[in-house]
């Protein structure tokens, strides 16, 4: 029932990303210049970076979208309102009526965090996104489930801190899918490994449009050589998921 639950949410959502880029495509055609980017981060543990306020590009001084975020690949192409399942909690409660961004990475790299603000007036709407893949769409609900507004947005900001690679381990480990909720773990190697974590996201088409901001984690230890183990991963939905990194770690990490 809870599977079922989540593939109808990502079904709704992502046929909302769909909607957006074909009418970009129509009525816009292409939303941004990729080669007019900030300077690039080189790894995954540059801190944040907070990105200034642009001017507003409406005559009447309020942001339009598709919208660039200075000094970063990220491109708003739409805000709109949105009845569902809400992810970026982990709760997957039923909601009506919120803030739901759809947001491009044009980069060449991923983007390991993303926390943007947009202002309506003195309101302050939070869209957190984690773990995107250069070239891939994204859904991202408000992160506190703000209900959508249809009013002017008046700034923009947004703190980016991007990621050379999200990477697999895979000469370390196999990561297999197995049913809902778990996945198989084998070590590769001929020494145990402390702790393997796997990130994954709820993914529409897999390699390109992912849905919610959130990325789950799940991990296991002391991974023998050889050795394949069961693991649990509460929010992974058989076929409706996608492993988009896996860590491993040394006893002292």
């Amino acid at each position: 029932m809870q599977n079922n639950k989540i593939k109808w949410a990502l079904l709704i959502l992502g046929v909302l990303i769909i909607a957006v880029l074909v009418c970009v495509l129509i009525f816009q055609g292409t939303p941004s210049d990729p080669n007019a980017l900030g300077p690039s981060s080189p790894n995954a543990t540059t801190p944040p970076t907070s990105q200034s306020t642009p001017q507003p590009t409406n005559p009447d001084g309020s942001i339009a979208f598709p919208y660039t975020i200075p000094g970063t690949a990220l491109v708003i192409q739409s805000v709109r309102s949105y009845d569902g399942v809400f992810l970026e909690d982990g709760s997957n409660r039923d909601v009506t009526g919120i803030s739901t961004m759809v947001l491009v990475n044009n980069g060449q790299s991923g983007i390991e965090y993303a926390e943007i603000t947009l202002n309506q007036g003195s309101t302050a709407l939070k869209f957190k996104a984690t773990s995107i893949p250069a070239g891939a769409t994204l859904v991202v609900q408000e992160a506190t489930a703000a209900k959508h507004v249809n009013s002017k947005y008046t700034a923009c900001s947004a703190n980016v801190a991007e990621a050379s690679t999200f990477e697999l381990s895979e000469t370390m480990v196999k990561v297999e899918e197995i049913e809902n909720g778990t996945l198989l773990v084998t070590n590769l190697t001929d020494e145990t490994i402390s702790r393997v974590r796997v990130f994954y996201k709820f993914a529409f088409e897999k390699g390109k449009i992912y849905v919610g901001g959130i990325t789950y984690t799940a991990e296991l230890t002391a991974l023998e050589p050889g050795q394949s183990a069961r693991l649990s991963a509460s929010h992974f939905a058989a076929g409706s998921s996608e492993v988009i990194m896996v860590r491993t770690y040394e006893a002292t990490e």
